[in-house]
């Protein structure tokens, strides 16, 4: 996230489980273990997306994340 943000991309952690999460936790009919989904949601990300992001917009962050993936 750091290398994306120092290009100009903002990107963000964004995915609580729901299992994890304290609305989950409150309506759960029982505590569940989901190792998987843990594991995964640690390295999630969201990337820039709104309704004015040009196809100039996309192919920087498209290209600033491949980037960043393959240092």
């Amino acid at each position: 996230l750091a290398e994306l943000q120092a290009q100009g991309i903002y990107a963000t952690f964004h995915y609580v489980p729901l299992h994890s999460s304290p609305g989950g936790r409150r309506f759960s009919a029982r505590e569940v273990e989901c190792p998987i989904t843990d594991s995964v949601s640690g390295r999630l990300i969201r990337l820039p997306f709104f309704t004015n992001l040009t196809e100039s917009d996309t192919d920087r962050v498209v290209h600033a994340l491949l980037t960043t993936l393959s240092s």
